[in-house]
């Protein structure tokens, strides 16, 4: 059995890999700094100023292997993937259930429900864990965040419609963003408010890189399994908006991507 997305991240600039047998080689400076067996990959992330030769990328192409391109500071920059394949008529049938409100709003309610919930997850660990280290105007923030944000999920679970639903969402988002400069523990950094495009301090730029891989695998895995990325249930059609794998990631922004920013 294939497993599944285990994304392979090549870092160091001027890598270059390749493929040996059915093996994918890294080599910086003619030196082998690694390999990988290319049936336990689903995915090979590159940063900068990485190539890849031919071979490895029409071996990839006919593996399914995703090979995603960001620049030096986690920018998206393309993919490399081989035809789409899966089943049609699962692809059909996304797009039938996602198209009436009626049929994606308990998908769309679960969404946001998951994603609420480990947000309130990750204040209720810092509260169990780091409550002694904080001053009174951070833990009654904590505790205020917490609170709003469990009752907003039971809020998302009975939203009557799409509309409705968002904006829970988006009243949580900024009770969640209020608390976040409480869960930062190192000095060396501060947090007044998310920001992007660009990212103008290191606690939003570490923020958007995560962002910008959690969102790679999420499509990844949704094209993995024959789905169309663009098609989702919360997130609205847009041209080149990958909705669904926006709808994916949403649960796992905080404790994969926000959780990892704050160590």
């Amino acid at each position: 059995m294939k497993k599944l997305l285990n994304t392979l991240y090549v870092t160091s600039e001027g890598a270059w890999l390749h493929k040996d047998g059915r093996n994918v080689v890294v080599r910086n400076d003619g030196v082998e700094r690694g390999r990988a067996p290319a049936h336990l990959l689903g995915q090979i992330v590159c940063f900068g100023q990485v190539g890849l030769s031919p071979a490895l990328m029409h071996f990839c192409a006919e593996e399914g292997i995703t090979i995603t391109f960001l620049g030096a500071y986690g920018k998206f920059l393309a993919r490399v993937e081989g035809p789409q394949s899966g089943n049609v008529l699962l692809r059909r049938a996304q797009h039938q259930v996602t198209q009436p409100e009626t049929a994606a709003l308990p998908v769309a309610r679960a969404v946001v429900a998951a994603k609420l919930a480990n947000q309130r997850g990750v204040l209720r660990r810092a509260l169990r864990d780091y409550r002694h280290e904080m001053d009174a105007p951070a833990l009654d923030g904590l505790e205020a965040a917490q609170r709003q944000i469990g009752d907003a999920v039971r809020h998302a679970m009975a939203a009557a419609d799409l509309e409705r639903l968002r904006g829970i969402e988006g009243e949580a988002g900024a009770a969640w963003w209020r608390a976040f400069p409480g869960l930062i523990r190192n000095p060396d950094f501060t947090f007044s408010g998310r920001n992007r495009r660009p990212p103008r301090d290191p606690v939003n730029a570490v923020l958007s890189l995560l962002y910008v891989i959690l969102a790679a695998d999420c499509r990844a895995a949704a094209e993995t399994h024959g789905l169309d990325p663009q098609m989702g249930f919360l997130h609205r059609d847009r041209p080149g908006r990958m909705s669904l794998a926006l709808d994916l990631m949403e649960e796992f922004r905080a404790p994969i991507a926000d959780r990892l920013t704050l160590l």
